[in-house]
C-alpha cells in the first residue's frame, strides 16, 4: 500500500512537471510566426481564479468568492493587500522587449526548470496562461513566456523599478491573511479571555441589545462595567493580526504544544453565533531573541516580545507580538467600575 501511495505521489509530481514543461519544449518545434506578448489583463474584475504552480508541484489556487473575498486553496482567506498587488501586476504587465535570439533557448530552459506557470480563469470561461521566470541582469525586468507565443519576452511594469517574480509565489502561506480576529464591534457579541494560571484575572465581556457591555467572571456579572473602556477594548478585535508563520518547527513540536497549558485563551463570539479562538503560549528564549535580559539585568527564560500561538482550526504554528497582545491581555478588574 505504501509503494502504491508513493508511486501516486511521484506520478502526480511528474504530471505537474509535464504540464509546465511540455508547452515550453513545444516552443522549439513551432514555426516562428507568432510573437504573443499580451500578458496584461485589461479587466481584472473579470478574473474568477488564479492558479500558480511550479515544476516541483508546489501550487496555490486563489479564488474569488461571491462576497468579494479571495480564498487560498478553497480553505483560508487571502490577504487583501497581496491579492490587490497581484491583480494590479497582472493588469499593468508590459512587454519591454523580446529576449535576444542567442539567449532564447537558455531562458526557455530556465523557465521549464524553475518557472512558475500562471493561469488566470475568467468569468466568461476564457483562460490566460503564461510563465514567469527570473530577473534580468539589471533586475529591472522579468523573463516571461506567453502560452502560444514563439519567443519569451522581458516584461516589466512601466515606472516600477524591480522584477516581478516574488509577486507570483506558489507558497500558500505567502497568500494567507494574517488576521486572527477581524470582527467589527457591531458584529461582536462577546469576548472571553481565560488565564489558566491566574483564574482571578479571567473575564468575559458580553454585549446586550443596547450595545452596552457587561463584564463577567465565572458567570457572575460585575455590579457595574466601565463602558467606554469595554467598548475601546472590544473595538480592537476588528483588526488583530499575527506576525508570521513558523514553518521551521516539527509537527511533533506543534503536537506537544497543542497539549501544553497556554498562557491565555482568547475567544470571540459573533452575533451570528460563530466563534474564533486563539491559544497563546510562552516562547522560550533562543539565539534569535532580541531581548535576553529584563530591565533589572536578569536573564530571561521566555521571549518578552513574542509568543507562540495556535488558531483553532488551523494546523500552523504562528508567532504573535507582545506590543499588540498586551492590549488584549487585560484583567477582570480592569473592566469593573468602582
Amino acid at each position: 500500500m505504501k509503494k502504491i501511495k508513493t508511486s501516486l505521489i511521484v506520478l502526480s509530481i511528474l504530471l505537474v512537471a509535464a504540464i509546465i514543461t511540455l508547452p515550453l519544449i513545444e516552443y522549439f518545434k513551432k514555426p516562428k510566426l507568432t510573437e504573443r506578448k499580451d500578458f496584461a489583463i485589461e479587466n481584472i474584475a473579470d478574473i474568477d481564479s488564479i492558479f500558480l504552480v511550479n515544476r516541483a508541484g508546489e501550487n496555490t489556487l486563489l479564488r474569488k468568492q461571491a462576497d468579494g473575498r479571495w480564498t487560498v486553496n478553497n480553505q483560508f482567506n487571502a490577504a487583501p493587500d497581496k491579492i490587490e498587488r497581484l491583480l494590479k501586476t497582472m493588469n499593468k504587465l508590459e512587454a519591454k522587449n523580446p529576449v535576444a535570439q542567442t539567449a532564447q533557448q537558455r531562458i526557455v530552459n530556465d523557465l521549464a526548470v524553475s518557472g512558475i506557470k500562471v493561469q488566470a480563469f475568467m468569468k466568461n470561461g476564457d483562460t490566460k496562461t503564461y510563465y514567469v521566470g527570473g530577473q534580468t541582469a539589471d533586475e529591472m525586468g522579468t523573463f516571461m513566456y506567453m502560452d502560444g507565443s514563439t519567443i519569451p519576452f522581458v516584461v516589466h511594469i512601466p515606472g516600477f523599478r524591480g522584477y516581478l517574480t516574488p509577486r507570483y509565489s506558489v507558497n500558500p502561506l505567502d497568500w494567507r491573511d494574517k488576521a486572527i480576529f477581524a470582527t467589527p464591534i457591531d458584529k461582536l457579541a462577546a469576548v472571553q479571555v481565560t488565564y489558566p494560571d491566574t483564574a482571578q484575572k479571567s473575564f468575559q465581556l458580553v454585549k446586550d441589545a443596547a450595545n452596552n457591555f457587561t463584564v463577567k467572571q465565572n458567570g457572575a456579572a460585575a455590579a457595574a462595567t466601565k463602558q467606554e473602556f469595554a467598548k475601546l477594548y472590544a473595538a480592537q478585535f476588528n483588526n488583530i493580526t499575527f506576525e508570521a508563520y513558523l514553518s521551521g518547527y516539527s509537527k511533533s513540536f506543534v503536537d506537544s504544544l497543542q497539549q501544553a497549558k497556554p498562557k491565555a485563551i482568547v475567544a470571540i463570539t459573533r452575533n451570528d453565533g460563530s466563534t474564533a479562538t486563539l491559544r497563546v503560549f510562552y516562547k522560550p528564549v533562543t539565539s534569535d531573541t532580541k531581548s535576553l535580559y529584563d530591565d533589572k539585568g536578569n536573564v530571561l527564560v521566555y521571549d518578552s516580545d513574542n509568543y507562540f500561538a495556535l488558531i483553532d482550526g488551523s494546523p500552523e504554528l504562528i508567532t504573535v507580538q507582545d506590543y499588540i497582545f498586551r492590549h488584549v491581555f487585560k484583567s477582570y478588574k480592569d473592566f469593573v467600575k468602582q
